[in-house]
This record gives structure tokens, sequence and C-alpha cells, in this order.
């Protein structure tokens, strides 16, 4: 008979430390924002999003869409189309915990010994 194991989503430290992250893993991105969009209400708890479009000044440059959420909405308020930003988001380190986190709780499933993993 198969052992199962159950685990429950490891802790956002505990992934950091198993992609080799720090907390503050940020991804940086500058350029010229292109396009503001207005303040979006949805649903019946009035999720609020708002988007940007920043255009990068590289060789090959590259339109980058930026959400932002709730409260921070309004931190668009202060910008304008043409005006050179830098964004930083946590981006890359919330998509790989989600990917790694993702990856205990299927091996988990999978009988391997969390301990190990």
């Amino acid at each position: 008979m198969l052992k199962t194991h159950y685990i429950t989503r490891p802790s956002f430290e505990a992934i950091c430390v198993f992609l080799g992250l720090t907390k503050n893993s940020d991804m940086e991105i500058q350029g010229r924002i292109k396009m503001i969009d207005e303040t979006k209400t949805y649903g019946n708890n009035g999720f609020r999003k708002r988007e940007v479009v920043i255009t990068t000044e590289e060789q090959y440059p590259q339109h980058i869409l930026v959400e932002f959420v709730q409260d921070k909405t309004n931190l668009l308020d202060n910008f304008q189309v043409g005006q050179m930003v830098k964004v930083i988001n946590n981006l890359m380190s919330v998509t790989s915990l989600a990917i790694a986190s993702e990856a205990l709780v299927l091996g988990s499933k999978a009988g391997l010994d969390p301990n190990v993993m």
C-alpha cells in the first residue's frame, strides 16, 4: 500500500531558499511610457486594475505591459505618456515561487519525501 504524504504550500522563505532567491529579487524595467490606460473596475468586490505600457530603449525595443492593482492604480496619476521611468517589480520572484510551490506539492503527492525535495 502506498503511503500518502500531505504537504501544505511551502512558505515564501522556503521557496526562496529552494530557488536561490532573496526576498528582494526584483525585475527592473526602464524606458518611456507609451500608454497609460484608465482604471477599470471588475466584479462585485470592486477589484481595480490599471495598465501602463513601457517601451524599453535598447537595440531591440520591447513594449512591456505592467499592471497596477487596487490602491496602486493611483500611482500612475503622476505620470504622462513619453516620460522616462524605471519600474521595479517582484514579478520574477512571484512566478518562480508559484512554479516551485506547485512542483513541491506535485512531488509530495507522487510520494516523494518533502524533507528531501
